[in-house]
């Protein structure tokens, strides 16, 4: 990795990052006990703690200096990574991996029609087919659970490509200089408060507990980070 330049890294670790971020349903799909709001809180409050042994990894005596100075675009920018944690795993409640995934997915596409409206950044005519396609893809998604239910999840997930576009929009709009590591910290924190009351009574097993800690760490945490890193180099 050192031989490579900058933009090469990045590039590995955006392939690195979704890899991880795809791990969740199928760990998900074997908990025992715990209940929805008790996943979101207990995969959250891990996310949180990893990455801040993460940020404190990378930041070493700097890492409250930096967390302090997150600003109101932080928190705006930690908000939607809420948004993005805590319906991830709400919508494969209630519909299937498979779209909960396609519809995450769509993140970048929903951040290009956003600075399209906001920005008014120019957009290719490729980019405008892909996204018809796309577009076209999640209307035969919700059509097709109508009948299941599973439209209700679809819903929640339409959630995460909005708010994760919408942060990085954010962030272009305001020209933030905004330590995003800190703002998935504090989002991490946001998720687990908010959380918490809904996850009450606990009635997760020590399965449970492990698998979350292992999704707080390394299915959310760690390529969060990654494609924050990332970011730096790539558009």
């Amino acid at each position: 990795m050192h031989s490579l330049s900058p933009h090469a890294r990045s590039v590995v670790l955006m392939l690195i990052a979704p890899v991880l971020w795809s791990m969740a349903g199928v760990f998900v799909r074997h908990l025992e006990a715990a209940s929805q709001w008790e996943q979101v809180f207990l995969r959250s409050a891990f996310s949180a703690l990893a990455t801040l042994v993460f940020g404190a990894i990378l930041y070493r005596g700097d890492l409250l200096k930096r967390l302090l100075s997150i600003g109101w675009i932080g928190m705006l920018s930690a908000a939607l990574w809420a948004v993005q944690f805590t319906c991830f795993l709400l919508a494969l409640s209630f519909t299937s991996v498979a779209s909960t995934t396609i519809i995450f997915s769509l993140a970048p596409l929903v951040a290009t029609v956003l600075a399209w409206l906001i920005l008014r950044e120019r957009v290719a005519a490729r980019t405008w087919t892909i996204v018809s396609v796309a577009v076209a893809g999640v209307v035969i998604i919700f059509w097709s659970d109508l009948g299941t239910g599973g439209w209700i999840g679809n819903l929640i997930a339409l959630a995460i490509p909005i708010a994760a576009g919408a942060n990085w929009v954010l962030l272009r709009a305001f020209h933030a200089e905004v330590d995003l590591v800190m703002a998935v910290l504090v989002g991490g924190i946001i998720s687990t408060v908010v959380s918490l009351p809904l996850a009450l009574p606990f009635q997760a097993t020590i399965f449970d507990i492990g698998t979350l800690a292992f999704l707080g760490f390394f299915q959310l945490a760690l390529p969060c980070v990654l494609a924050v890193i990332a970011a730096r180099h790539l558009s």
